[in-house]
């Protein structure tokens, strides 16, 4: 297994430490109603967990640039420039008063979402170009999910649903999902469209 590849498995499983440690070092916090972003919100995140979310995107990076393919690894590298771009503009606070940092980590969350997209659906239309079809089928399912996950997210977002978190998770999730398969895959240079 390739360098890449592994980064492409670590990159999952470090977000899944950082989320699963970040909880429960944060008094009060609910997985199933509270955003992933409400663990640094106000900046007020312990470093560590900064520095488990910052190795996250790097991993990321590093598994994006080594794809072949082109639409991946555009969208894999702007989502980790954009999730580092979140490290440094953290939400605001629960019922605080919006403020620029705060809006400014809304609309990056909105690239990310889009960048994941991106990422998936490039995946499908190269795997589909290649008469790839189980894989091709198997990017379409995590794009499917990814989607309506992400849609079901914003509305219980919008409409203080008690299970926006669950259902960030679930969206987050099947991304995250979609990576480690895709890192799985046969080396770069078999993918090659």
């Amino acid at each position: 297994m390739t360098l890449a590849a592994l980064a492409g498995l670590a990159a999952p499983l470090i977000y899944l430490a950082a989320v699963m440690a970040g909880s429960w070092a944060t008094p009060g916090y609910d997985q199933l109603a509270m955003p992933i972003s409400a663990l640094m919100a106000g900046g007020a995140g312990p470093a560590w967990l900064y520095g488990l979310l910052l190795a996250y995107n790097l991993t990321l990076l590093g598994f994006g640039l080594s794809l072949p393919i082109a639409r991946t690894r555009l969208s894999l590298v702007a989502s980790a420039v954009v999730g580092i771009g979140m490290l440094i503009f953290p939400m605001d606070a629960i019922g605080a008063p919006m403020r620029a940092t705060g809006m400014v980590h809304l609309m990056l969350a909105g690239v990310a979402s889009l960048t994941s997209l991106v990422a998936i659906a490039g995946g499908m239309r190269h795997f589909s170009r290649r008469r790839e079809r189980r894989r091709a089928w198997i990017s379409a399912l995590a794009l499917g999910f990814v989607l309506v996950t992400g849609v079901l997210t914003a509305a219980g977002t919008a409409a203080g649903w008690p299970i926006a978190g669950l259902l960030e998770r679930l969206t987050i999730g099947g991304f995250l999902v979609w990576i480690g398969w895709l890192a799985c895959q046969p080396a770069p240079g078999s993918m090659r469209a």
